[in-house]
């Protein structure tokens, strides 16, 4: 009878520990009360005014509703259909997994056969644009002169059937993410918080955590129970700026969800003297018009001005 009893005991023990467990193991941003809502602009700010106080100290920057009254044909006309009709036949890169697993290599489809397969399937689409299609990419307004148009490095598309979620992860490049159809939820953490972040199972080698961000384990990782963040929820029509080095995660709705980003290097000086012209002020680029650089740029110019000053 004594052993039946402890053999209970240790079985209601055993459930206990398994319900503690599962308790412990929260999805990032809900694994502890650190997180708040991110404040939020409603207007594209100028190029100066996105210079000065968000990329040169290094400040995200959420704005709302900024694309439905501008230029910007891709929000409204991207339809899967109309994709399917102008650019069916391209060659695509299609991720294996909506849960971001970086030990899956990729697969390359014709858009079409992406678009036929993608609302069932456990994928999605990560492509750079394609050279076809860069003459319907608008370019944010507010990266059109002072230097930003010379250090733009790559524009990416990305499109799911929603709940995708990536690593925890930080970027050696500056980011503007802008959100045509869905939702998406953002976690920013501010880079100052390195020792917190890295400080257990971190992959230097593509700079991100091996943390579950469905399950977060603090008993594996018990210093992310220690750091603050940000909560950005960008809706069709909003952007976010991701400064380089930032930690981030995004989470997309359960729907359809197209976004796109614009990486560029980090504009270590303004140079607004061409941001006054009326053909910059008139209306946002394509990247057909505004060309992607090479990050060897800024060096060159460095080095001009380097040869400039002995000259004088």
């Amino acid at each position: 009878m004594a052993g039946l009893k402890l053999h209970h005991l240790m079985s209601l023990l055993l459930i206990l520990f398994a319900f503690s467990s599962a308790e412990e193991l929260l999805p990032l941003g809900k694994h502890s009360e650190n997180g708040q809502q991110m404040e939020y602009i409603s207007y594209i700010p100028s190029t100066t005014e996105f210079y000065n106080d968000f990329v040169k100290p290094e400040l995200p920057l959420l704005m709302k509703n900024v694309l439905t009254d501008i230029n910007f044909p891709m929000l409204n006309i991207w339809t899967d259909e109309y994709l399917g009709e102008k650019y069916g036949n391209l060659k695509v890169r299609v991720e294996q997994s909506k849960k971001e697993n970086r030990s899956l290599k990729p697969k390359h489809d014709n858009l079409k056969t992406f678009l036929d397969a993608y609302a069932t399937n456990d994928i999605y689409m990560v492509q750079s644009v394609l050279n076809e299609m860069k003459d319907e990419v608008t370019v944010p307004l507010l990266l059109n002169c002072g230097g930003f148009q010379k250090v733009l490095q790559d524009s990416v598309l990305w499109l799911s059937s929603g709940n995708t979620r990536s690593v925890l992860h930080f970027d050696d490049m500056d980011n503007i993410n802008c959100v045509l159809d869905g939702q998406k939820v953002v976690l920013l953490f501010n880079k100052a918080q390195k020792q917190l972040i890295e400080a257990n199972g971190f992959m230097q080698e593509g700079s991100f955590s091996k943390v579950d961000v469905d399950a977060v384990n603090l008993k594996r990782f018990p210093k992310l129970q220690q750091v603050n963040w940000s909560t950005a929820v960008l809706d069709k029509g909003d952007c976010l700026y991701i400064p380089h080095g930032w930690y981030h995660q995004f989470r997309s709705s359960n729907a359809r969800n197209l976004g796109i980003n614009y990486w560029f290097s980090h504009l270590w000086w303004l140079n607004k003297s061409n941001c006054d012209s009326i053909e910059i002020k008139s209306g946002s680029l394509t990247l057909e018009q505004l060309a992607v650089q090479s990050n060897n740029e800024q060096v060159r110019k460095i080095k001009a001005e380097l040869n400039l000053s002995s000259e004088s």
